[in-house]
């Protein structure tokens, strides 16, 4: 676009295997828009706002790593986000922002800014488990997400609305 950050408006698969993605100190450095993105394998960094938005956007982050942006790493404004194996490091007050309507999953990710962490507990039969901790606060709290399919061999449903009685 007219600033120089990467626009995503078809599908687009980068498996970057390793390599850094600069913005060049540019507001962000992939922007997705009414699409769907999987990337893989990056470092992002340089960016002077966000490292990576989505609106109304499906985007999976797999084994990426996003640095140094000032106020979030990742940004979905509605859709959905999947987070893999993914680092969010030194990025602002926000690591992941989401608003809007849409869906957030993060597995195996660490999500780490200006002394607040947020990482994916091991094990959780029935939900996905995140301890997080707020920098300059002395407690720490747990986040549960409910599964709709039960972490088991055989096949067990429950519905993830349940949640709100547990």
């Amino acid at each position: 676009n007219q600033v120089g950050d990467l626009d995503v408006t078809d599908h687009l698969t980068i498996d970057g295997g390793g390599s850094t993605l600069s913005a060049a100190s540019l507001d962000r450095a992939v922007h997705v828009r009414s699409t769907t993105a999987d990337l893989s394998g990056l470092v992002v960094t340089g960016v002077t706002t966000y490292g990576v938005t989505a609106e109304a956007s499906a985007l999976s982050l797999f084994e990426v790593e996003v640095r140094d942006a000032p106020y979030s790493g990742v940004a979905l404004f509605g859709g959905s986000l999947d987070l893999r194996s993914t680092t969010i490091a030194r990025s602002g007050s926000q690591g992941v922002v989401a608003q809007g309507p849409g869906t957030l999953k993060i597995s195996d990710s660490t999500i780490a800014d200006g002394g607040s962490t947020a990482i994916q507990v091991s094990g959780g039969v029935s939900a996905t488990v995140i301890a997080a901790s707020v920098a300059g606060e002395k407690d720490a709290f747990v986040v549960k997400q409910a599964l709709p399919q039960l972490r088991v061999r055989d096949e067990w449903l429950a519905t993830p609305d349940r949640a709100e009685t547990e």
